[in-house]
């Protein structure tokens, strides 16, 4: 058996761009256990402007395959449930809660710049 890959993050993190996609994995991280899908649709619902129905749409054709793509949920639609997975547990803090991370996060200092061509 082969050593385990590292995840994607860039594709990580560009799953983790939008809000309701980093909601959807605090939820689970604050559920600490496996949700139901319409557990997760009341969720986002209640923290959102659309309706039900639209929420609910994009949960399932957009949100949750995206997650599921990049290895943070597994999603079994049979059973209707959606837990973490090992990679949704090596995830930065600040990814999931942009507003802990400092104002200037993405700006390199000269000493930064300086690593990045070595």
């Amino acid at each position: 058996m082969g050593a385990p890959t590292d995840p994607d993050w860039e594709s990580i993190f560009h799953a983790l761009s939008k809000p309701e996609r980093r909601t959807t994995v605090n939820f689970l991280f604050d559920s600490d256990q496996p949700a139901t899908f319409d557990a997760i649709a009341a969720h986002l619902d209640e923290t959102g402007d659309e309706s039900r129905t639209d929420v609910e749409v994009r949960l399932y054709h957009v949100t949750l395959p995206m997650l599921d793509r990049v290895d943070l949920v597994d999603w079994n639609r049979d059973g209707d449930t959606v837990s973490l997975t090992e990679t949704a547990h090596r995830v930065p803090v600040g990814a999931l809660n942009p507003s802990t991370l400092p104002q200037q996060v993405g700006v390199a200092s000269t000493s930064d710049e300086q690593r990045a061509d070595d």
